[in-house]
């Protein structure tokens, strides 16, 4: 358990395998924004997210999946 919490981790740290919209410039008010009202968001601001929505599901449900073995 502490292995998977730990490869993730570092996959995400490391700025080769993290999923490329975390580090995406334009996102970085949006994902703040997600972080600071979470779990309470308005999604009406947050037009660039909906965009490209599926790919950030896509990008996730492996680490969405790992927690919720846990």
């Amino acid at each position: 358990m502490l292995t998977r919490i730990y490869n993730i981790k570092k996959a995400c740290g490391d700025a080769k395998s993290k999923p490329a919209f975390l580090s995406d410039k334009t996102l970085e008010s949006s994902i703040k924004h997600i972080v600071r009202r979470f779990p309470n968001i308005d999604v009406k601001g947050l037009q660039a997210i909906t965009n490209i929505r599926n790919e950030i599901i896509k990008s996730l449900s492996l680490y969405y999946y790992t927690f919720v073995d846990l």
